[in-house]
């Protein structure tokens, strides 16, 4: 392949790459994420420096469950979710478990929290392109319930450190369309 091919290729997969909610009932090997986030690490994080992140991988059946089960856990610690009939709370923890693969993106906070921040924030959308490249799609979580008490000590989240994300990936079922987006020219301001 060309210079211009590659450039050609990687301008497809940024133009065309979709965050995917809907994905299909088909495993996702923890051997498969595991050499794209290899992959992802390498072409952000700078020469030398020791990553200040770590991942906590659920791609099993118990590892999805056990997942889904600390995330309904933080539901039920609100208000409305208390309320809700056992039956409903089940298909929800079902429906959570059916994610193909969990990626819990965590960041140690210390004096470069920012610069820590943005390099997992790059490794993260170097890993979405890698996997879109695999027909494997991604959507970030970061809803309220990752930084519950009971959520973080589940994960045995240190003092130090934070939740970035939950990255959910699973091979798509179907591309969503694009929609509009407001254009990146109309939020550029040249000095």
């Amino acid at each position: 392949m060309t210079a211009t091919q590659q450039k050609s290729e990687l301008s497809r997969l940024v133009r065309e790459r979709r965050s995917i909610r809907s994905f299909a009932k088909r495993a996702l090997s923890p051997e498969l994420v595991t050499e794209l986030l290899q992959a992802a690490e390498a072409s952000a994080l700078p020469a030398g420096r020791e990553p200040s992140h770590r991942f906590i991988l659920a791609s099993s059946s118990e590892g999805k469950a056990k997942a889904a089960s600390m995330i309904m856990d933080t539901y039920s610690e609100q208000g409305l979710y208390k309320w809700m009939p056992n039956k409903l709370n089940q298909l929800m923890a079902d429906r959570i478990a059916q994610i193909p693969a969990f990626l819990i993106v965590i960041v140690k906070e210390q004096e470069e929290s920012r610069r820590n921040y943005a390099t997992v924030s790059a490794v993260l959308q170097s890993l979405s392109l890698l996997a879109w490249e695999q027909g494997i799609g991604t959507v970030w979580n970061t809803e309220p319930f990752m930084h519950k008490p009971s959520f973080t000590s589940g994960i045995g989240l240190q003092a130090d450190e934070r939740i970035v994300t939950i990255l959910y990936l699973g091979y798509c079922e179907k591309a969503p369309k694009t929609k509009p987006r407001t254009s990146a020219v109309s939020k550029l301001t040249y000095l």
